[in-house]
């Protein structure tokens, strides 16, 4: 069972949700998250114990002004970073689950890639996904504003890579044309 799109976590019924998943013989739930309702401790323990195996958390900077100003929500970062020391904790009790996180590559961060995964990394996150921002056109002024051209990006998705390569986990890179990678495909 997949859980994506929004913010799951926010309906008042997530917790009993996964529960019931569990109790139907799911035996993989994966959450995409923006990881706000997990600064909450309880709500972790909660969400951990009714059987979610996967927990995905939308991180696109290394530092708290960077990534709330791409999401636009003040206290999103600290938010994901006390999230993963909760989730740390919780693996440390012998919980077993998967911490990933997935950084979309916009023109603002595009030039931290290696700084975000490192950062990931350091958070206890074991698999990382990369994702260009978008997929169309790009000559409406909005996205232009918002997204760097892919020659801009393949250069900082390359120094991310050598660093993911030699690490212990596993990372994707997705809506990124193979063939600008290069050896990196």
């Amino acid at each position: 069972v997949g859980y994506s799109g929004g913010e799951p976590s926010i309906d008042p019924r997530f917790v009993e949700i996964v529960k019931r998943a569990k109790e139907l013989g799911f035996t993989h739930q994966s959450l995409n998250t923006n990881g706000i309702r997990f600064k909450d401790a309880k709500f972790c323990r909660q969400v951990v114990e009714a059987g979610i195996t996967s927990i995905d958390f939308s991180l696109h900077g290394h530092f708290a002004e960077l990534h709330d100003e791409l999401v636009a929500k003040k206290g999103a970062f600290d938010a994901i970073v006390q999230a993963c020391e909760h989730l740390r904790a919780l693996k440390a009790e012998g919980f077993q689950f998967h911490l990933s996180g997935t950084a979309v590559i916009a023109r603002k961060n595009h030039v931290h890639l290696r700084e975000i995964v490192e950062f990931m990394h350091g958070l206890g996150i074991t698999n990382v996904r990369l994702k260009y921002a978008y997929e169309g056109n790009l000559n409406h002024d909005v996205i232009i504003q918002q997204v760097a051209p892919y020659q801009e990006v393949v250069p900082s998705v390359v120094a991310a890579l050598d660093h993911l390569a030699g690490k212990r986990g596993g990372f994707h890179v997705t809506h990124v044309p193979l063939c600008l990678l290069g050896g990196h495909a």
